[in-house]
């Protein structure tokens, strides 16, 4: 496992061309004396996600601010702004047909959860000739949870495709793939809409919910932003999974999803943190001050 040691061990090794001496302790603290691996840990696995009006926030401001008193900086607190509060709680998401599977999914940020477990047919945006058929079809979508994202025809990286297959084959997959992107891209330009504003439509059109995916390209990695509906769910599922679904609504196998997730809403007050340090403490304690987390304070 590559770790945060053996990256500042990798940067120590890079050396640098000047004599400061300044300059040198600066290097020498930073690369030797290093705490970004102590306060990292805890604020990746011990706090977790830090979004403004979570409790999150308000732990990792927690911690900061007993950080900064542990180190005899003098440091307080100052409320500037209110902030819609937001809360992810336990989530479940669960094929049910044509055979039983737990997804590898989750609400995406400041999403409505469920009142109670919620079942649906899985579907896909349909093909349709423009945005007036688009609208027409809406009222079928009730009740029913829908794909609104290009699914991947596969979620291995390119690199791994390279290297395991012919360049002919490379090259016939890679003509296949952007056709099939490009079938789904044309189906979303006809609704006349972008991804939020189809999204809103689903919602007022009574879905039980939207489904996202945001591959990176990566193994088994995906971007979650915030939710792209304000009364339904807006769930973010796996490259994998959401292939999965895709292909079963596709083929016309009846794909059905049982959703139940917890979210809860807060009018959540938001600080920042106020001190007072002099540029010798900084020189002297750099190794600590530098890799204090931004997203801490």
């Amino acid at each position: 496992m590559f770790t945060l040691g053996a990256l500042t061990s990798v940067v120590g090794a890079q050396g640098f061309t000047t004599q400061d001496p300044v300059i040198r302790r600066l290097w020498a603290l930073g690369t030797d004396s290093s705490e970004v691996g102590r306060l990292a840990q805890v604020l990746a696995d011990s706090i977790g996600p830090r979004l403004n009006g979570t409790t999150g926030l308000d732990g990792a401001q927690r911690w900061m601010m007993q950080t900064y008193k542990a180190w005899g900086i003098p440091v307080r607190t100052e409320k500037y702004g209110t902030w819609r509060g937001w809360q992810r709680g336990a989530a479940s998401v669960e094929l049910l047909e044509p055979r039983f599977r737990s997804l590898d999914a989750r609400l995406m940020a400041w999403s409505p959860g469920t009142k109670r477990p919620t079942v649906g047919k899985v579907i896909t945006l349909p093909e349709i000739a423009d945005s007036a058929a688009f609208h027409a079809w809406l009222p079928q979508a009730a009740g029913k949870f829908v794909l609104v994202s290009t699914p991947e025809m596969t979620c291995r990286t390119d690199a791994s495709l390279k290297q395991w297959s012919s360049p002919e084959g490379l090259e016939r997959f890679l003509k296949e793939r952007k056709a099939y992107m490009d079938t789904w891209t044309v189906r979303t330009k006809r609704t006349g809409l972008s991804e939020r504003q189809i999204a809103k439509a689903l919602e007022d059109a009574g879905v039980a919910g939207v489904l996202t995916s945001l591959w990176s390209e990566g193994w088994n990695v995906v971007k979650i932003h915030d939710a792209i509906t304000e009364r339904v769910p807006s769930v973010s599922v796996s490259c994998e999974d959401y292939g999965l679904l895709a292909r079963l609504a596709e083929k016309g196998q009846a794909p059905v999803l049982r959703l139940n997730a917890e979210a809860t809403f807060r009018l959540a007050q938001l600080h920042r943190a106020r001190l007072r340090i002099s540029c010798c403490w900084m020189l002297n304690r750099l190794p600590i001050f530098a890799t204090l987390p931004r997203s801490a304070g």
